[in-house]
Protein backbone atom coordinates (compact mmCIF):
# COMPACT_ATOMS: atom_id res chain seq x y z
CA UNK A 1 0.00 0.00 0.00
CA UNK A 2 1.73 3.20 -1.24
CA UNK A 3 1.52 6.58 1.14
CA UNK A 4 2.37 10.06 0.90
CA UNK A 5 5.55 10.90 2.90
CA UNK A 6 8.23 13.18 3.89
CA UNK A 7 11.97 12.10 2.81
CA UNK A 8 14.91 14.12 3.70
CA UNK A 9 18.74 13.47 4.39
CA UNK A 10 19.58 12.85 8.22
CA UNK A 11 22.26 14.93 9.69
CA UNK A 12 24.15 16.07 6.64
CA UNK A 13 24.62 19.49 5.63
CA UNK A 14 25.14 19.24 1.77
CA UNK A 15 26.46 22.78 0.85
CA UNK A 16 25.56 24.65 -2.37
CA UNK A 17 27.64 26.48 -4.65
CA UNK A 18 27.38 29.17 -7.56
CA UNK A 19 28.66 28.09 -11.24
CA UNK A 20 29.61 31.22 -12.89
CA UNK A 21 29.65 30.91 -16.61
CA UNK A 22 30.58 33.87 -19.26
CA UNK A 23 29.00 33.51 -22.76
CA UNK A 24 30.13 35.94 -25.52
CA UNK A 25 27.28 37.55 -26.55
CA UNK A 26 29.39 39.38 -29.52
CA UNK A 27 32.97 38.54 -31.10
CA UNK A 28 34.93 41.73 -31.88
CA UNK A 29 38.59 42.18 -32.57
CA UNK A 30 40.91 44.99 -30.33
CA UNK A 31 44.05 45.45 -31.01
CA UNK A 32 45.72 47.61 -28.29
CA UNK A 33 49.26 48.41 -28.44
CA UNK A 34 51.75 49.97 -25.88
CA UNK A 35 52.13 53.95 -25.57
CA UNK A 36 55.04 54.91 -26.64
CA UNK A 37 55.69 57.53 -24.11
CA UNK A 38 59.31 58.68 -25.59
CA UNK A 39 57.66 60.52 -28.48
CA UNK A 40 54.06 61.06 -27.59
CA UNK A 41 54.18 63.53 -24.28
CA UNK A 42 51.11 63.84 -22.39
CA UNK A 43 48.46 61.67 -24.17
CA UNK A 44 44.89 61.79 -23.83
CA UNK A 45 42.09 59.62 -24.33
CA UNK A 46 40.34 60.47 -27.55
CA UNK A 47 37.04 59.24 -26.39
CA UNK A 48 37.04 61.44 -22.70
CA UNK A 49 40.31 62.88 -22.61
CA UNK A 50 41.87 61.43 -19.81
CA UNK A 51 45.25 60.32 -19.33
CA UNK A 52 45.82 57.65 -21.81
CA UNK A 53 47.52 54.40 -21.49
CA UNK A 54 47.47 52.49 -24.91
CA UNK A 55 47.23 53.06 -28.64
CA UNK A 56 44.37 51.19 -30.66
CA UNK A 57 45.36 49.20 -33.92
CA UNK A 58 44.07 52.84 -35.50
CA UNK A 59 46.83 54.68 -33.57
CA UNK A 60 44.39 57.10 -31.62
CA UNK A 61 45.28 57.21 -27.82
CA UNK A 62 42.77 55.33 -25.20
CA UNK A 63 42.23 54.97 -21.25
CA UNK A 64 41.69 52.43 -19.24
CA UNK A 65 38.08 53.09 -18.24
CA UNK A 66 37.31 53.21 -21.81
CA UNK A 67 38.56 49.68 -22.81
CA UNK A 68 36.76 48.77 -19.90
CA UNK A 69 33.40 50.42 -21.00
CA UNK A 70 33.96 48.59 -24.15
CA UNK A 71 34.28 45.94 -23.11
CA UNK A 72 31.01 45.64 -21.12
CA UNK A 73 28.40 44.27 -23.08
CA UNK A 74 30.74 41.90 -24.27
CA UNK A 75 30.13 38.78 -22.03
CA UNK A 76 26.87 37.49 -20.62
CA UNK A 77 27.41 36.28 -17.14
CA UNK A 78 24.92 33.43 -16.31
CA UNK A 79 25.07 31.36 -13.22
CA UNK A 80 23.56 28.62 -11.77
CA UNK A 81 23.40 26.77 -8.66
CA UNK A 82 24.11 23.41 -7.69
CA UNK A 83 24.88 20.60 -4.75
CA UNK A 84 28.74 20.45 -3.42
CA UNK A 85 28.70 17.41 -4.15
CA UNK A 86 27.48 15.22 -7.07
CA UNK A 87 23.66 13.25 -6.40
CA UNK A 88 24.31 9.78 -7.68
CA UNK A 89 22.84 6.66 -6.44
CA UNK A 90 26.24 5.89 -5.00
CA UNK A 91 26.07 8.43 -2.71
CA UNK A 92 22.43 8.11 -2.27
CA UNK A 93 23.23 4.24 -0.98
CA UNK A 94 25.53 5.36 1.41
CA UNK A 95 23.86 8.07 3.23
CA UNK A 96 21.41 7.78 6.16
CA UNK A 97 17.67 9.40 5.50
CA UNK A 98 14.99 9.95 7.75
CA UNK A 99 11.17 9.65 7.06
CA UNK A 100 8.10 10.80 8.08
CA UNK A 101 3.98 10.84 7.83
CA UNK A 102 3.09 13.25 9.62
CA UNK A 103 6.23 15.18 9.67
CA UNK A 104 6.50 15.13 13.37
CA UNK A 105 7.49 11.60 14.16
CA UNK A 106 10.74 10.54 12.13
CA UNK A 107 12.31 7.22 11.28
CA UNK A 108 15.48 6.44 10.30
CA UNK A 109 16.13 4.71 7.02
CA UNK A 110 19.45 3.62 5.45
CA UNK A 111 20.10 4.61 1.82
CA UNK A 112 20.69 1.05 0.61
CA UNK A 113 17.37 0.55 1.23
CA UNK A 114 15.81 2.60 -0.89
CA UNK A 115 14.29 1.45 -4.14
CA UNK A 116 13.30 4.20 -6.53
CA UNK A 117 11.42 2.67 -9.49
CA UNK A 118 12.80 5.69 -11.86
CA UNK A 119 16.60 6.84 -10.07
CA UNK A 120 17.20 9.84 -12.25
CA UNK A 121 13.31 11.22 -11.51
CA UNK A 122 14.62 10.33 -7.92
CA UNK A 123 17.99 11.97 -7.73
CA UNK A 124 16.39 15.08 -9.77
CA UNK A 125 14.12 15.94 -6.87
CA UNK A 126 16.26 14.82 -4.08
CA UNK A 127 18.59 17.30 -5.71
CA UNK A 128 16.39 19.98 -6.10
CA UNK A 129 15.30 19.37 -2.60
CA UNK A 130 18.59 19.67 -1.09
CA UNK A 131 19.24 23.30 -2.50
CA UNK A 132 15.80 24.28 -1.44
CA UNK A 133 16.44 22.62 2.51
CA UNK A 134 13.17 20.91 2.46
CA UNK A 135 12.26 17.58 2.59
CA UNK A 136 11.33 15.75 -0.39
CA UNK A 137 7.08 14.75 -0.85
CA UNK A 138 7.03 11.31 -2.32
CA UNK A 139 4.61 8.15 -2.69
CA UNK A 140 6.46 5.55 -1.71
CA UNK A 141 6.20 1.77 0.14
CA UNK A 142 7.88 0.77 3.21
CA UNK A 143 8.58 -2.79 4.03
CA UNK A 144 9.47 -3.08 7.62
CA UNK A 145 9.96 -6.58 7.64
CA UNK A 146 13.01 -5.85 5.07
CA UNK A 147 13.69 -2.11 6.33
CA UNK A 148 13.06 -1.38 2.80
CA UNK A 149 11.41 1.68 0.91
CA UNK A 150 10.06 1.00 -2.54
CA UNK A 151 9.81 4.84 -4.24
CA UNK A 152 7.03 5.40 -6.71
CA UNK A 153 8.03 8.71 -9.06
Amino acid sequence: MSMKIELRLANTEVGSITNVIFNPRKVFHLSLLPLPTDWVKDPRCHLCNEKADFLMEDFQPVCRKCIKGMMKGVNKKDSTTDTSIPITMDIVFRARFEWSTDGDKWYSLMGKNIKPDQPEVFLKELRKSLLEKHPMFIEAEYFKEKKEMIITC
